[in-house]
Order: C-alpha cells, then structure tokens, then sequence
C-alpha cells in the first residue's frame, strides 16, 4: 500500500489535534480542581454598616471571655456626644476567633469645614490615612473569673488580625499582631499608659491631701486667733469691774467721814 505525501501530511495534522485536544482536556480538568477559597464562618460581635470598621481577635488569655465592651477613644469633641460603650456578651471560648465590628461616631468620620478636598484625598488612597481608619476605642475584656482587661486607644486599620493575650508580670492586657516587620506588640504601651494614670492617681491623691493640710491649718490658726481674742476680752472686763468696786469703796468712806464732821 503506498502512502502519498497528502496522506501523509493528512495524518500528521489529526495526530496533532488530537494531541491539542487532550492538552485542553487535561487543563480544564486541572482548573476545574483548584481549591476554592471558603470564608470562615466566625462569631460576630457588632454589626457591619457603611461606616464601620472591623478587625478579626484571637483569643489568648488562658480563659474564655464572657464579656467585649468597646468604647470610642479619639472624638474630635467627646463633651459633645454621649459615649455609651457597646457591650455583648456572648461568651468567647480561650484559642477561638471572633469577628468585631465597631462603628466611629459621626463626628469621627465627618470631614471637617473647609478641607473637603484634603477628605478626598485621603479617601481615594489605600484608605488607611482616612479619619474613619484613624478612628481608636478602647476594647474592655471580661474573663471568666470577673477580672477586667483594657486594651487601649486600638485601631482597627493596624492588622486584619491581632490575638489578645495577658502579661502575667503586669497583669495587663496588650495585642499581637504581624505587620511588614515582623511581630508587634503593644504591651510596653500599655505599660506607659498604666505607669502614666497611676502617676496621675498619685499626684491628685498629693494634691488632695496637700489641699487638707493647707485647710487644717487655716482652721487651726482661726481658731487660736479667734482664742487670743477671747482672751484679751475676759481681761479688759475684769479690770473693769475691780476700777468699780475701788470707787464704791471711796464714796462710802466719804459719806462715813461728812457724817462724824455733821454729828460734831
């Protein structure tokens, strides 16, 4: 049997289909199994909305958590508005995951008169140089045995993730987190603010008893003042009293006298 060239060529060019054809199947088949990326399913606390900010928490303390309670830190003009922390109370098992919402108040994220272009600005960046990610609250933390933890002035725009965990030395709360740097944590900044409020504490406890002090002795010296007064005045009117009598006495040897004069 003889073969022609176009037979040849005929073959050769089904081969390669053929060949293209099961290439195709093999990477479709390769596509269709890649994984699926799955959002975990977490317990919320708070509820997204079109000014809030969240932050996924680790728990590490040791003990499950049985009450959040966030408080917003960073108002441009807090005597403004009421600032009610947000508490929930759904209890956070020790090593599990929460999702947490917070929302700045409107103050927070308004922008300010006059520097709507600036707002803009920022706004149309990464997003992280904006008021509402500048936005800092204070997360109180309850355990199991009743002790409250503060872990303060926390902003949501520093990680996606950060895991809380308690110093035994300090007996504080603080965070951990990893940025582009390595891992960070905010326990010698909780230890300032500690170290900072009981200096504050002590000196007011100075002031007030300073302030007593100054008030006992004023009191004391009142009253030694007004004593010596007291004093002066007993004197004065017992002397008096004896000039008094003293001339009593004379008028009566006087009338004794001009009555033996009278009787001669």
């Amino acid at each position: 049997m003889r073969i022609t060239r176009v037979g040849i060529a005929a073959v050769l060019m089904a081969a390669g289909l053929s060949g293209a054809l099961m290439l195709g199947g093999c990477s479709s088949s390769q596509q269709a199994e890649e994984p699926q990326v799955v959002e975990e399913e977490l317990v919320t606390y708070g509820e997204d909305g079109e000014n809030a900010v969240h932050m996924k928490f680790i728990n590490e303390t040791g003990s499950p958590i049985t009450n959040l309670s966030i408080e917003q830190t960073s108002l441009k003009a807090p005597s403004e508005e009421t600032i009610v922390p947000v508490a929930y109370t759904t209890e956070w098992p020790e090593g599990e995951k929460v999702l947490v919402y917070a929302l700045p108040l409107a103050s927070e994220v308004a922008p300010s008169e006059g520097d709507e272009a600036s707002n803009e600005a920022m706004n149309e960046s990464d997003g992280m140089d904006t008021p509402l990610m500048k936005s800092l609250f204070n997360v109180t933390i309850t355990l199991e045995d009743g002790a409250s933890y503060t872990l303060h002035d926390v902003s949501f725009a520093e990680s996606e993730e950060v895991t809380i965990r308690i110093d035994e030395e300090s007996a504080l709360a603080y965070l951990v987190y990893t940025d582009g740097d390595g891992e960070v944590s905010t326990l010698e900044a909780e230890r300032a603010i500690f170290d900072a409020e009981q200096a504050r504490i002590a000196a007011e406890a100075q002031a007030a008893a300073e302030a007593q002090a100054a008030a006992e002795a004023e009191a004391a010296r009142q009253a030694a003042a007004s004593s010596s007064k007291q004093s002066s005045g007993y004197g004065y009117s017992s002397g008096g009293s004896g000039s008094s009598s003293g001339s009593g006495a004379s008028q009566s040897q006087d009338t004794c006298v001009d009555d033996v004069v009278w009787n001669e």
